[in-house]
């Protein structure tokens, strides 16, 4: 399947719920597989494995990681992802690693 649209909008029909793309063959189950998902209750982009074709939730097995970057020190807690998000101070190198919610 070719697609030529650049932005694709999946679960279009709901204001709320999980919604992702699942990649087969996962331990060598048929129509089960990992997921690249948005997980609404918790607003975060992850991954989840053990994904079956139909579900409608996915359980979190990791988050997909967030770099952000400036020339300021962050002052505030990041508004996406969370704890493990990532922030790059560009005149210094420095790194600054959110810990706690």
């Amino acid at each position: 399947m070719n697609v030529e649209d650049k932005f694709i909008l999946i679960n279009s029909g709901s204001t709320a719920g999980d919604s992702g793309i699942i990649f087969g063959g996962s331990g060598g189950t048929a129509n089960t597989g990992t997921a690249l998902f948005f997980d609404d209750s918790a607003d975060v982009l992850a991954l989840g494995t053990g994904v079956a074709f139909g579900a409608t939730t996915a359980a979190v097995a990791a988050k997909v990681g967030t770099i952000t970057e400036s020339t300021a020190v962050p002052t505030a807690a990041p508004t996406y992802q969370g704890v493990g998000s990532m922030h790059v101070k560009t005149d210094s190198q420095d790194i600054y690693i959110y810990t706690a919610d």
